[in-house]
């Protein structure tokens, strides 16, 4: 039943993946404020499952549009940093600040040092996905310090 449940969270995570790659498809262009909406749907599910750990939106009010590459990888990058924090920071706290030029996660955790991680695959998406559409993210951490996660938008 173990392999049963594993191939069933992994059919509901591709499916729920499906359902987010369409939802950036089929807008020619998607506005910060759809983007955020869109995350704070995630944060929500993320929220309900970790009822310890605080989750702020704050609100944006932004004309810049995205097309649908970017906002897709924007949302897979948001979704890793906030996993990531829920998966490994012990944090009581995870904001997600978005703004015209930027877009942030943070967290009040235990942060890391980058060296001192044994396969930093997660980070590597992160900052693979947003060079793929011309935008960077920069990862900082200290130690017993939190973790930021910045999105520079073009």
């Amino acid at each position: 039943t173990k392999k049963l449940d594993q191939l069933s969270n992994f059919t509901r995570d591709t499916m729920s993946q499906l359902r987010e790659t369409i939802w950036a498809m089929k807008s020619e262009s998607i506005s910060i404020e759809e983007l955020t909406l869109k995350v704070k749907e995630f944060i929500d599910k993320v929220s309900d499952a970790f009822p310890g750990i605080s989750f702020t939106v704050e609100n944006i009010q932004s004309d810049k549009k995205l097309n649908a590459t970017e906002a897709i990888n924007i949302f897979r990058t948001i979704q890793e940093a906030i996993n990531n924090a829920v998966k490994h920071s012990n944090a009581k706290n995870i904001r997600f600040i978005p703004s015209a030029n930027s877009l942030i996660v943070v967290d009040d955790g235990i942060g890391f040092e980058r060296n001192n991680i044994m396969n930093g695959y997660g980070l590597s998406n992160m900052e693979n996905r947003m060079h793929e559409v011309g935008m960077s993210a920069i990862i900082q951490s200290h130690k017993n310090k939190g973790t930021e996660v910045i999105i520079l938008l073009n």
